[in-house]
């Protein structure tokens, strides 16, 4: 019985515990949603320059807000596993709108053709 009790608590203090451990150089959430939506910009230079060189333009946003791409990845997992991302991508998706407003336009016109679609947390 004392054993029960032992294995009882240690399973109450295991499932109450994250599932991930916060990694060192965890970015806020803000500074998620501000590389996020500069990656999303990125992106789409893809629809204008199809020779473009992605790898590089992310190389450079990562540089410019002094990240290195293993914090930026272990931080994108951390929040998954959190369940924050969604409110991170919602949070990139209204700086796009802030900083392009024709990207809005596209946005919802997406929506409308595919309501399916998740467009950055929707």
């Amino acid at each position: 019985m004392k054993n029960f009790l032992w294995f009882l608590m240690l399973l109450l203090v295991v499932s109450c515990s994250d599932y991930v451990d916060r990694p060192n150089n965890l970015l806020t959430e803000s500074q998620m949603a501000a590389v996020i939506a500069d990656l999303a910009i990125n992106g789409e230079t893809l629809t204008v320059n199809p020779s473009a060189n992605m790898e590089s333009g992310t190389r450079y946003i990562l540089r410019k807000n002094k990240i290195s791409a293993s914090d930026f990845a272990e931080s994108y997992k951390y929040y998954a596993i959190t369940k924050k991302l969604d409110g991170i991508l919602e949070d990139a998706q209204e700086l796009i709108k802030e900083r392009h407003p024709e990207a809005e336009k596209f946005i919802e016109k997406e929506l409308k053709k595919n309501p399916q679609t998740t467009l950055f947390g929707r």
